[in-house]
């Protein structure tokens, strides 16, 4: 995922303001950066925190599953313009419900809605359709599609991945998928009889429209299949996990995810 900003204006700063990461994992480390500290009921990676008294603005880097600073002190009442970057893959949250401030989720309840309609098929009333049910079937369960690079056979049909799945990579039969990096990399160069859909190798769709896709497929992952201990979407622990039990523990050992770069 390419790297978006958020600029957050004029924040009050009542004692202290907390940007926590999305992902939650048990304690481990107490209030100690590298750990995971305890902000209200819920916990979060911990990478330090900053005093921002006297500071009229400050930068938040969003990194996959942690924020950085983890968390911001301030003096009450204190203004403050916040910009967040995100440099990673992962969904995240901004909020301070107090202060009605909930915009990160609004946009990705919108990218997901977006991906919802991109997923299916071009129509009249539904413009940004992509068409992705076409060869994942109509629940994005997988589907048989007919194998192109052999035409004059109409029985050799290959099966396709079932996207509901997917964020369990190797855990639920992904091989190739060791993150949200690996899913958007497949979209935008392709694998396979999957041509590339990024306008950068020759497809159709920009980073934001393939941004939207890859929100709606994370928000639909079955949960049975796909617990949050094995989902390399969200949780960089099952990320490890996947690394230590498929890849003898070397990540160097990792598959290249596509095989149609394009230039």
């Amino acid at each position: 995922m390419k790297s978006s900003t958020l600029k957050v204006l004029a924040l009050l700063l009542v004692l202290g303001m907390v940007a926590a990461a999305c992902s939650k994992k048990p304690d481990e480390g107490g209030g100690k950066e590298g750990g995971t500290i305890t902000i209200g009921q819920d916990k979060a990676n911990n990478h330090g925190s900053e005093d921002v008294s006297g500071n009229d603005e400050f930068k938040v880097e969003i990194d996959d599953f942690y924020f950085e600073p983890t968390v911001l002190k301030g003096t009450a009442g204190q203004k403050v313009k916040l910009e967040l970057d995100n440099e990673g893959s992962a969904l995240h949250n901004f909020s301070l419900p107090e202060q009605n401030l909930d915009q990160e989720q609004d946009l990705i309840s919108d990218a997901i809605a977006r991906g919802a309609h991109a997923v299916q098929l071009y129509s009249e009333d539904n413009q940004g359709g992509v068409g992705c049910v076409q060869c994942h079937g109509p629940t994005l369960q997988g589907s048989l599609i007919p194998n192109t690079q052999t035409p004059d056979d109409p029985y050799d049909v290959q099966p396709t991945p079932n996207l509901t799945t997917v964020c369990g990579g190797p855990f639920t039969g992904h091989p190739l998928i060791y993150g949200l990096d690996d899913i958007y990399t497949t979209i935008e160069q392709g694998r396979g009889l999957m041509p590339s859909w990024s306008i950068r190798f020759a497809g159709a769709l920009g980073d934001q429209q393939i941004n939207d896709i890859v929100n709606y497929i994370v928000s639909i992952q079955d949960k049975d299949e796909v617990k949050f201990s094995e989902n390399v979407c969200t949780n960089p622990e099952a990320v490890t996990k996947a690394i230590d039990q498929f890849l003898d523990g070397d990540p160097t050992k990792k598959p290249n995810p596509t095989t149609n770069i394009q230039f």
